[in-house]
Order: structure tokens, then C-alpha cells, then sequence
């Protein structure tokens, strides 16, 4: 993904009654799959995107539009590829350091979202890897 083309993407997390489309276009798909990626920038973009795009501010009145995102992170095993990004971030990074932030806040929209989310992160993920993250952040502060 061209920064460019990342930057034109980050204008429309302003538009939850489109995410519905944005899923059944194979969207949620393609980012999950650039969470792999070894360029860990695209990784930091794409956390960027995906964390605005559930942020509060997106979501405040139209949960219903965001619920198709959060179902399709799900289904597409997103937490678990979100996990392993964790793991491998280097924080002393500034890059790594803001993709691991929006990672931890990506999880938070989630289970904003939908609490049932939480369930389901606890049995996908390691929540005490999560519970670590969010230490480290808060004690970065």
C-alpha cells in the first residue's frame, strides 16, 4: 500500500454506513492479510486505518454500521494475526511503538463494539499477552 493510498483511505473511516460494502468488497480481507506483511510500516498503517475505522468517534451513533467490520476482523482471524504483530513489534521503534498502541486500542473498539467480542479475543488470543502490552503503554506514560 502507497502512503498516498493509505492517507485517501484514512478520510473515509468518517463513513461507517459504508462499511458494509467495504466488507463484502473483500476490504477487511486484504487488511488482515497486510497485517503479515514484513514491512512493519504497512503494519503500522494498516493498525492505523482499522483503529480509526472503530474508533469512538466512528462508531458513536452507528454501532450497527460498524458491527459487519468487527465481525469480518473476527472471521478473518484478525486477533490472533494482531497477537502475533505484538509479539514482534520493537517499541523502541517509533513506527512499531504506534502500531503497537493502535493494536491495544483496536482491541478496546472491538469489544466496544461488541462486547461478545471479548469472549471471543480471550479464547483467540493471550490475554495476559494483551494484559503485558497494556502495562508496558501505561507505564511508558
Amino acid at each position: 500500500m502507497r502512503v498516498s493510498h493509505h492517507y485517501i483511505l484514512l478520510q473515509h473511516t468518517a463513513t461507517p454506513e459504508l462499511y458494509s460494502e467495504f466488507v463484502k468488497l473483500g476490504g477487511v480481507a486484504a487488511y488482515v492479510q497486510l497485517l503479515s506483511h514484513e514491512n512493519n510500516d504497512i503494519v503500522g498503517q494498516v493498525t492505523e486505518l482499522l483503529r480509526d475505522m472503530t474508533d469512538d468517534d466512528a462508531v458513536e451513533e452507528q454501532v450497527d454500521d460498524v458491527k459487519p467490520l468487527i465481525t469480518a476482523l473476527m472471521d478473518n482471524n484478525a486477533p490472533e494475526l494482531l497477537m502475533q504483530r505484538l509479539a514482534g513489534l520493537d517499541e523502541s521503534q517509533e513506527e512499531e511503538e504506534g502500531a503497537v498502541g493502535n493494536i491495544i486500542s483496536l482491541f478496546g473498539n472491538m469489544v466496544e463494539v461488541d462486547a461478545d467480542v471479548a469472549a471471543v479475543l480471550g479464547e483467540q488470543t493471550k490475554v495476559w499477552c494483551v494484559c503485558d502490552a497494556i502495562l508496558y503503554v501505561v507505564s511508558l506514560l
